[in-house]
């Protein structure tokens, strides 16, 4: 028995085999969030820390509370914020008493009648800036004026 002489003819050629497969491309990055704007109300806590450092920044008198009754009027207050509404309180003769509320960013204006709570944090009223115009001293000057010369 023979044994066939081994074949010098070459191999067949394999098949080129498919290039590796890429990786799928990641999925987007998220968009970044908004840049703040001015319109963004910060929460009650936030909001009491930065009109305590802004209203005493601008000299103005203030104490937490709030008062009741003859309220003149009331708008929002953001971004302003107590400064703007004292302000904006100085400028009007009839305006003696302002508050501005950090729980819901409303600036409410009071004349002469009414009276003031205190800043009891059980009612929350420590999240409330009260203050008083001239207009309220020069007020409180000529009714003391009037009753002396009543006596």
């Amino acid at each position: 028995a023979t044994t066939p002489p081994p074949s010098t003819a070459a191999p067949p050629a394999a098949s080129p085999s498919p290039p590796p497969l890429s990786p799928p491309p990641p999925p987007p990055s998220p968009p970044p969030p908004p840049p703040a704007t001015t319109t963004d109300r910060p929460d009650k806590v936030a909001c009491k820390e930065q009109m305590t450092k802004a209203l005493d920044a601008a000299k103005v008198a203030w104490r937490h509370g709030t008062w009741e009754y003859g309220k003149q009027a009331e708008w929002p207050g953001w971004p302003g914020g107590a400064v703007e509404c004292s302000n904006r309180c100085a400028s009007n003769t009839e305006c003696f008493h302002w508050v501005y509320d950090c729980r819901d960013h409303i600036c409410h204006h009071y004349g002469a009648d009414g009276f003031e709570e205190d800043g009891d944090p059980q009612f929350g009223r420590d999240y409330c800036f009260l203050g008083d115009t001239g207009h309220y001293v020069d007020h409180m000057r000529r009714l003391s004026a009037e009753k002396k010369a009543d006596l």
